[in-house]
C-alpha cells in the first residue's frame, strides 16, 4: 500500500517500502495522518540518518501538538545532526521551559552547548540532568541501589557517565578523578571507564584512552562498544592489524553495528585488500543503507582506483544523507578536476566553503583550479587563506611557490619553496623549483 505521508518525502522505493513495515501499528488516515504515525515515521527516518525528511515530518507533528516537550526534543536533536547548533539550542530550551525536568531535552541541550564550546554552560545542564535523572526517573523505592538499576539499561549508565565526566571537556581538565568517582557511585565501572576513555581520546589523549578502555574490558570483556572504540584508537594511531582484530571481536559479539564493518572496510583498504574492504563496506550499508562513512570510503576506495565517476557517484551519496560534511564536497571538487570538469569543481569547493569558510582544503582546492584557468589573483587569495589556516600543508606552499615563479615573482617564490622543504625536507620538487629560479636570474 503507498501512503502519501510516506510518498511525498520523494525517497527512494527501498527506503519508502522500509518505512511502510514501520506503519504497519499504525492507522493513517490519508486526510489526517496521526500524531503517533508522524512521530514514528520521523523516528524510523532519522535513525536511516535521512535527517532533513525526519525534520519535515517532527515539525508536522509539532503543528499537531505545539506543547509537546518530546516532539520539541526530537526536533532538536535532528537540528543537532545536521549541525545546526544554534536552532537546536533554541528547540532544546523550548522544551525545557514546557517541562524542566525533560530528562532528553537536558541531555540535547547539554551536548549542543559543549559542542560550541560553551563549556560552564554545558558542566551547569549536566549537573540538572544528572539531578533530575536520579531524582525524576528512578524509582523512589530503590534510592540506595541506583547502581543495580542502572545496570539493566547501558545506555543509561553510558549518558549518566558523560554527564559526569564531561568536566574533561573543559580545557581545565582539573576534576577528572572527582567525575569517575561520581560514575563509580552510580554506574558499573566498565561503562564508567569506557566513558571515560571516550573523553581522554576527544581530548587526544591516547595512552590515557587506552588504559581507561582496557580497564573497562577487563570488567567487562563482553562489551562490544569498547572494543569498536579500542578499534577506533588503534586506527587513530596506525595500528591497522590491532585495528582489524578489535573491529572483528566487536562483530563476533554484535554483526549488527554498522561502524564495526565499515572501520574494518577503512582498514583494509589503508592496506590496500580492495576485496576485503568493498565487502566490508557493503555490509555496514546493508545494515544501514544512509551509513555515511561506509559511502564516504568506498568513494576514497574509487578515487584511489582512478575511478571518479564511480567516486562521484558515492561522495553524493554521502551528501545525500548528511548535506554538511565538508569533505565529500572536497573530494567531489578533487573528482571533478581530475575529470577537467573545472566549472563542476568549483561549485562543489564553493559549496563547501559556504558551510565552512575555514576548511583550508577547500581553499587548496579551488586554489588549483583557478590557477588551472590561469585566473591568479583569485588562486593566489586562495592559497594564501589556506596556508593561513594550515601552515603546514606543504602542497599548498609549492602549488603558491609554482604560481608566483610562472608570474616572476622570484623572491616571494623562493619563499615559498624553502617553506615545502622546512615542511618536507626530501620534497625533490621543490628543490627543482629552486634550480630553476637560479637559472632564470
Amino acid at each position: 500500500m503507498t501512503y502519501p505521508i510516506i510518498s511525498s518525502l520523494n525517497l527512494s522505493s527501498e527506503i519508502q517500502q522500509i518505512l511502510s513495515n514501520q506503519i504497519s501499528p499504525f492507522t493513517i488516515k490519508d486526510s489526517s495522518p496521526s500524531l503517533q504515525a508522524y512521530i514514528s515515521l520521523a523516528n524510523a527516518l532519522y535513525h536511516l540518518q535521512i535527517f532533513d525528511s525526519a525534520l519535515k515530518l517532527y515539525n508536522s507533528a509539532h503543528e499537531l501538538s505545539p506543547e509537546n516537550p518530546d516532539i520539541l526534543s526530537y526536533i532538536g536533536m535532528t537540528f543537532w545532526s545536521l549541525s545546526d547548533l544554534t536552532q537546536a539550542e533554541t528547540v532544546f530550551i523550548q522544551a525545557i521551559e514546557i517541562n524542566p525536568t525533560h530528562l532528553n531535552a537536558q541531555i540535547g541541550l547539554g551536548f549542543t552547548l559543549k559542542a560550541q564550546s560553551k563549556h560552564e554552560e554545558a558542566l551547569e545542564v549536566y549537573n540538572k540532568a544528572s539531578k533530575i535523572l536520579i531524582n525524576h526517573h528512578l524509582p523512589k523505592e530503590i534510592n540506595n541501589t541506583e547502581g543495580n538499576y542502572l545496570a539493566t539499561s547501558p545506555d543509561l549508565q553510558h549518558q549518566l557517565a558523560y554527564y559526569r565526566l564531561s568536566i574533561l571537556l573543559d580545557p581545565q581538565g582539573d576534576k577528572i578523578s572527582e567525575g569517575i568517582e561520581h560514575c563509580n557511585t552510580l554506574i558499573d565501572d566498565y561503562i564508567a571507564y569506557y566513558t571515560l576513555g571516550l573523553c581522554y581520546a576527544s581530548q587526544n589523549n591516547q595512552t590515557k584512552a587506552l588504559e581507561s578502555y582496557q580497564k573497562s574490558l577487563q570488567i567487562n570483556p563482553k562489551y562490544a562498544y569498547t572494543h569498536l572504540s579500542l578499534a577506533e584508537l588503534y586506527f587513530n594511531q596506525g595500528d591497522l592489524d590491532k585495528t582489524i582484530a578489535s573491529c572483528q571481536q566487536t562483530i563476533d559479539l554484535n554483526p549488527n553495528i554498522p561502524r564495526a564493518f565499515s572501520l574494518l572496510g577503512l582498514a583494509y583498504l589503508d592496506k590496500n585488500l580492495t576485496i576485503e574492504a568493498s565487502q566490508h563496506l557493503n555490509t555496514a550499508l546493508q545494515l544501514n543503507p544512509n551509513h555515511s562513512q561506509a559511502y564516504f570510503y568506498l568513494g576514497m576506495m574509487s578515487s584511489d582506483q582512478q575511478d571518479y565517476s564511480q567516486a562521484i557517484e558515492h561522495f553524493k551519496k554521502v551528501l545525500t544523507v548528511n548535506p554538511k560534511e565538508v569533505n565529500a564536497y572536497f573530494y567531489l571538487g578533487q573528482s571533478f578536476y581530475n575529470l577537467d570538469d573545472l566549472p563542476q569543481a568549483i561549485e562543489y569547493y564553493s559549496q563547501g566553503l559556504e558551510i565552512n569558510p575555514n576548511a583550508a582544503n577547500l581553499h587548496y582546492g579551488i586554489a588549483n583550479v583557478y590557477i588551472q584557468q590561469g585566473n591568479f589573483d583569485l588562486a593566489a587569495k586562495h592559497y594564501v587563506t589556506c596556508i593561513q589556516l594550515d601552515p603546514y600543508l606543504y602542497n599548498a606552499h609549492f602549488k603558491f611557490a609554482q604560481a608566483l615563479h610562472q608570474k616572476g615573482d622570484f623572491q616571494n617564490a623562493i619563499g615559498e619553496y624553502l617553506a615545502t622543504v622546512k615542511i618536507k625536507p626530501d620534497y625533490i620538487p621543490a628543490y627543482l623549483g629552486l634550480g630553476k629560479i637560479a637559472q632564470e636570474q
